[in-house]
């Protein structure tokens, strides 16, 4: 039977294979230590006896460089084979939770890390039920629980997808609303102070990276060795100069990560001594930016700057900013997770870092151990094994470092009062142009948090969960391909604009016909393309309304055009004329616009901020079409586009989009570009406020 798709379902953390892979081979590392170890040992002898004298000092030189690098090399091999055979026993215990899922068209086969297996058909399955924790599937005879700390943001996404269609019926969530903020408040119980500080220093030693240092070493004694012939007239000497040079910076390098370890340890006691009993710890998290407030400071992070988080037993740690989790809630942690996951994506990793610092100093004392012995050969083969004073070693080597200064642009005075507003097609805005063409105001490509909907070569495409049958086919099934998501969908040709409200979607073809399909305002719902209207210039949808504008001037509007907050502003019995002699039409979330032919703007809908170009004051809601500017070639609602930008439905989108609010754009006859709304500073009595548009990526 053909397969689906399949899910890892992965227990072992992150760091334990990263470790893993950064160990070799252990029979390789002690084969590599005995014979470093012996041949140098020979080598040194051999030259202290005075038997290589008459050799050339070159290859002197050389062989003693290569012997010694190899030496070096196996014991941190030594360490790293040592720690392979431990982090292999890790693993393999950790793996016994882990599981690869499988679906079927009749059912889930499973394939657990110990080797058992197992199937559950659908049939079998009771419920599903999905919260913040994890994915329960229920079954009368078995069950299965999925913790979404061992699943990736990509992973969950495409499992619920497949959960939702073959369990459709059994799938229930108790899930917060991803554009929802979230605000946890934690305290600390009793012992969380000394858990507090061992955490915190063990993520610090984690994060000193300690696999590094060696290879950095290797290439200082290469270059090292390099120079320092180059300075002097003695080979014997370069050698053991530059050997004592390199061993000696490994061992400051791991005397410098034991010393950091050990004052992190001190600096957090002191800090978390001076916590308060009844201390809070508060985490909010917006669409555009996480807050951390502990007892002493505050700091805040741009969603945008989320590059890693790393999440532990009893820490979070974002950007490297601990967080202890004290007494905060498993619903809690889970839904703090969840949301880093969003804005986060594959950066976001589960770690387990207890029991690091005991191993590490116990390599990091022999490694010392070792390395001071190899100084203390190299120091007794050059007295022993050179009869001349030589030269003395000239010091050429000087390190030079320039400061580069950041060049900061100063603004003239007046400039401060400029306000930006972003877009992401600047081009596509068409501001040069001395007048508005309808043409340049068609949209090839919609988006919205379920559907994409797009044109190519007059073909009209679409990609949709199609829960309310926006795809036109007949049916709300979503047709998931075999990776967990929805295919593109060849609809009908001949078509030159589309647009999207929340739950439906419309196009004019090139007939001058509009047609639609999905929950249709005006037409109780359809799941195929149906006609609405003949000779049709434009459409522009909101949420759940429709504005059209007609060959003859006049626009027509279908369905409820709501305020921010749910209410009805007005509903339309059908298709109801609102407005004659007009040019154009256009609608945002919440509020429509119209230009006439004599270039007047008419705006109504939700006007909390002012975004209807209207004052506050004398109304935040206006169902009716009203005057709100004159000498006006263009206006923009929500978004200063004509087309959206996006190539994928935006339930997969990461970050918020930072080119939509409640706004409204306005290019002036004069060329000049105004906007009102949300975040807005007008100039004295004006509702509009002068901007400069930019460009964003």
């Amino acid at each position: 039977m053909e397969k689906t798709d399949t899910f890892i379902y992965d227990t072992v953390p992150s760091n334990y294979r990263e470790r893993y892979e950064k160990c070799h081979n252990s029979r390789i590392d002690s084969f590599v230590l005995v014979i470093g170890y012996g041949v140098l040992l020979v080598i040194m002898m051999l030259n202290a006896a005075g038997v290589l004298a008459g050799w050339r000092p070159v290859l002197k030189m050389a062989v003693l460089a290569a012997v010694a690098e190899a030496a070096l090399l196996g014991t941190v091999r030594l360490c790293y084979g040592i720690s392979r055979r431990r982090m292999s026993a890790l693993i393999k215990s950790r793996e016994q939770g882990s599981l690869k899922g499988t679906f079927y068209p009749d059912y889930l086969f499973i394939e657990y890390g110990d080797g058992r297996q197992q199937s559950i058909n659908y049939s079998d399955i009771a419920s599903v039920r999905e919260n913040e924790e994890a994915f329960d599937i229920c079954g009368a005879a078995t069950g299965l629980r999925l913790e979404k700390k061992y699943i990736g943001r990509d992973g969950m996404l495409s499992l619920r997808n497949w959960l939702k269609k073959y369990c459709k019926d059994k799938y229930t969530d108790n899930l917060l609303p991803e554009e929802e903020g979230i605000r946890i408040e934690f305290g600390w119980r009793e012992g969380d102070r000394e858990q507090a500080v061992r955490w915190s220093s063990l993520y610090a030693l984690y994060h000193l990276r300690y696999y590094y240092s060696e290879k950095r070493a290797g290439f200082i004694s290469i270059l090292s060795a390099a120079l320092l012939y180059m300075n002097v007239m003695n080979p014997m000497l370069a050698v053991t100069a530059c050997m004592c040079l390199v061993l000696g910076i490994s061992m400051l390098i791991i005397l410098f990560r034991q010393m950091a370890y050990r004052l992190s340890v001190k600096v957090t006691k002191k800090n978390y001594d001076n916590r308060p009993e009844d201390a809070k710890t508060i985490v909010e998290l917006s669409g555009d930016e996480l807050v951390i407030h502990t007892y002493s400071s505050v700091t805040g992070v741009p969603v945008g700057k989320l590059e890693q988080v790393k999440e532990g037993d009893r820490f979070f740690a974002v950007n490297n900013q601990f967080i202890y989790k004290g007494d905060m809630s498993k619903k809690e942690q889970a839904v703090l997770q969840n949301r880093l996951k969003k804005y986060c994506g594959n950066g976001c990793q589960y770690i387990d870092i207890s029991g690091s610092a005991r191993g590490r100093t116990i390599r990091s004392a022999a490694a010392i151990a070792v390395q001071a012995l190899l100084i203390f050969l190299l120091l007794w083969n050059y007295n022993a094994g050179n009869t001349k004073s030589g030269d003395i070693l000239r010091d050429r080597l000087y390190s030079t470092s320039k400061l580069e200064q950041e060049k900061k642009e100063t603004k003239a005075a007046g400039e401060a009062l400029v306000q930006y507003v972003d877009t992401p097609d600047k081009e596509g805005l068409n501001l040069g142009a001395p007048e508005l063409r309808i043409e340049d105001c068609y949209s090839d490509n919609a988006v919205n948090y379920d559907s994409r909907f797009y044109i190519e070569n007059g073909t009209l495409y679409g990609i949709s969960a199609n829960e309310h049958g926006e795809l036109g086919r007949g049916d709300t099934e979503g047709h998931l391909n075999a990776k967990g998501f929805y295919p593109p969908y060849e609809i009908t040709e001949g078509v030159r604009h589309v647009a999207l409200g929340s739950s439906f979607m419309v196009y004019i073809n090139d007939k001058e016909e509009l047609w639609g399909t999905g929950d249709i305002p005006g037409t109780e719902g359809t799941m195929k393309l149906t006609k609405m209207m003949d000779h049709v210039r434009f459409v522009s949808c909101s949420e759940e309304a429709v504005a059209a504008l007609k060959e003859d001037g006049t626009v027509w509007c279908s369905g409820t055009l709501k305020d921010i907050a749910g209410t009805a502003i007005a509903s339309y019995d059908g298709w109801e004329q609102q407005l004659a002699h007009m040019k154009y039409v256009t609608a945002g979330r919440n509020t429509m616009a119209a230009l006439s032919d004599d270039n007047v703007l008419w705006t109504w809908g939700d006007n909390t901020y002012g975004q209807c170009g209207i004052p506050v004051s004398e109304g935040t809601i206006l169902p009716e079409p009203v005057q709100a500017r004159e000498k006006v070639k263009a206006v923009w609602m929500d978004t200063l586009l004509y087309r959206s930008p996006e190539q994928y439905p935006l339930y997969d989108r990461e970050e918020p989009l930072p080119y939509i609010g409640y706004r409204m754009y306005i290019q002036q006859t004069d060329g000049e570009v105004r906007a009102c709304g949300e975040n807005l500073v007008p100039e004295g009595d004006e509702v509009f406020a002068r901007v400069m548009v930019q460009q964003i990526d």
